[in-house]
């Protein structure tokens, strides 16, 4: 069994020859890759793929079979745990007991917007009501990458959910706390494990995550500050940290003066819990604790959460619409820049695009400014007389004459 590699334009073709068939016909794989290494690497692959028994024919290859491979072979090295987990769960339990069983090369888009469509009517586990748009268009998202990387391995020639029309994702009201619901909730949670999260929450805008992941060393309260470098993340009932996603997500959040003050108290107590425990103390130096040191799953502090707004009356407060509320509060008063800097946002835009809502309370206070600086125009005259004398002024030094005065 052997390979040859040539160029063809401006990419690579290799042709691996496998042998003969019962017929004694030369049976070949002719890929394209876009430089010499690439091919002669896939040519490799499939060679070693042959001789061990699991190569599968790309004219034979099925829906599901693309499927898994990508999630083993593209997926898994290039995304989180947490994300593959999601990835598995959509291809696993909703693509392929649908489209899995189509060979590759006959799948099309007709196919795949009818499965869209079926989703969204009956796609819930009862069969009962459809999935939610923003849901669909995350299978969407998967099958996508799926089919673009088999397109770029020369298993299609096109990917056929590009002209696929995905739902239209039907937006969430944003719940934004005022500042007595927010107090109300922070006083509720006074004296239970949930305190020092809810209380980060509302003085700083970090993700839930983030919070749960915050170490001690982390935390600067002689300077007032707190390094974001960790998010606790739960996959397949693991809990695990991970770094942020971006290089804005790795910052540095200043600390309000209650925070801090509520953080020496917090650790004082911790402290004393820790020697208490002794050797049944779990020390890995988190902020936010359950009473034996571990870390806080956070599913399971989502769920007491909802528990303890409920019981306060406020059932409509989701733990992260304290970070929208946060990041609300600021932009009413501060720079979208420092906003968008402190929530960790890639992009000033992101936090824009979110926070849009707050562009109308903008817009009155910057014509408020306005009028601030140039007046208000007097009861019963059509013009400004500040305006009016720019104007003359303008005319004047342009040699222009005054109109006459009626």
């Amino acid at each position: 069994m052997n390979y040859h590699v040539r160029r063809r334009g401006p990419s690579w073709r290799g042709v691996v020859y496998l042998g003969r068939d019962k017929d004694g016909r030369q049976e070949r794989v002719t890929l394209t890759r876009r430089t010499k290494g690439e091919a002669e690497s896939e040519c490799r692959r499939i060679i070693r793929e042959v001789e061990s028994g699991s190569y599968a024919d790309p004219g034979k290859m099925t829906t599901g079979g693309l499927l898994e491979r990508w999630l083993a072979d593209s997926a898994a090295t290039r995304v989180s745990p947490k994300t593959l987990h999601r990835y598995q769960d959509i291809v696993r339990n909703y693509i392929t007991p649908d489209l899995g069983r189509i060979p590759l090369r006959s799948l099309t888009s007709a196919a795949i917007q009818r499965y869209y469509g079926k989703e969204l009517r009956t796609g819930r586990a009862d069969g009962r009501s459809g999935l939610a748009p923003a849901t669909v268009r995350q299978h969407h998202a998967v099958l996508h990458k799926a089919l673009s990387w088999a397109v770029r391995m020369g298993l299609l020639s096109q990917n056929p959910a590009a002209s696929v029309e995905a739902p239209r994702p039907t937006h969430r009201e944003m719940k934004v706390a005022t500042v007595a619901e927010m107090r109300a909730v922070m006083e509720s949670a006074r004296g239970t494990q949930l305190f020092v999260p809810v209380m980060l929450a509302i003085a700083t805008g970090m993700r839930r995550g983030e919070i749960l992941g915050l170490h001690w060393k982390e935390v600067d309260l002689a300077t007032a500050r707190v390094v974001v470098k960790f998010s606790l993340s739960q996959v397949a009932g693991e809990v695990m940290l991970k770094e942020p996603k971006s290089k804005a997500g790795r910052r540095i959040v200043t600390l309000p003066a209650f925070a801090v003050e509520e953080l020496r108290r917090y650790r004082k107590l911790q402290n004393e819990r820790r020697l208490f425990m002794g050797a049944d103390w779990q020390d890995h130096g988190l902020v936010c604790t359950r009473g034996d040191g571990s870390a806080i799953r956070p599913d399971t502090f989502s769920h007491e959460f909802a528990a303890l707004v409920k019981r306060r009356g406020l059932p409509g407060i989701r733990f992260h619409d304290l970070r929208h509320s946060h990041a609300t509060a600021l932009l009413e008063s501060e720079n979208a820049k420092v906003v968008s800097e402190r929530l960790g946002h890639s992009h000033i835009s992101v936090t824009l695009g979110i926070y849009a809502h707050v562009s109308a309370a903008l817009q009155e206070r910057a014509a408020a400014r306005l009028d601030e600086a140039f007046g208000a125009p007097s009861e019963g005259s059509e013009h400004h007389p500040s305006t009016i004398s720019s104007i003359e002024a303008t005319a004047t030094e342009r040699g222009e004459k005054k109109a006459p005065a009626n």
